[in-house]
């Protein structure tokens, strides 16, 4: 099923739900459903994953892709595989700052702003972002090499 249909099934059971009187004994139901395929996704290693499937939380980001090869002059039937699978082509070392809050006390003053002349601001605290240290990370930028 696609979402879209999914959408409209799930849209359609919250407004059959809201019409019907519902008691606690049917929330015991629906737990003990979603019991039963949570057990199912950890017993079978996520290999059967119902709602990861529907959501699409499940999809591999890293999955390895078949990319048919087709030369002009071939007949549609000879054709070459080649394997898209992801390998890190480079290493970037990116500079993580640690940021930390400050506070700094602003004694009474007054301020000029157009429009209204010199205002009298109250004291008052300020707070603000200061670099304290940071760390070096390792990011690998993945490429798609074909095999």
């Amino acid at each position: 099923m696609n979402k879209f249909t999914i959408g409209i099934l799930v849209s359609v059971g919250l407004m059959v739900g809201m019409c019907a009187p519902c008691f606690a004994s049917d929330w015991d139901k629906a737990g003990k459903v979603f019991a039963v395929t949570e057990g199912l996704r950890i017993v079978t290693g996520g290999a059967v994953d119902v709602l990861g499937s529907i959501t699409g939380i499940n999809r591999n980001r890293g999955q390895v892709r078949e990319v048919a090869c087709v030369r002009k002059n071939d007949p549609p039937r000879y054709y070459a595989r080649r394997v898209c699978r992801p390998e890190p082509c480079r290493v970037e070392r990116v500079w993580v700052p640690n940021l930390v809050w400050r506070e700094k006390f602003v004694p009474e003053h007054s301020e000029y702003r157009p429009g209204y002349g010199n205002i009298w601001i109250g004291a008052h605290y300020e707070k603000y972002q200061v670099e304290e240290g940071g760390h070096w990370e390792i990011n690998e930028v993945m490429c798609c090499v074909r095999r």
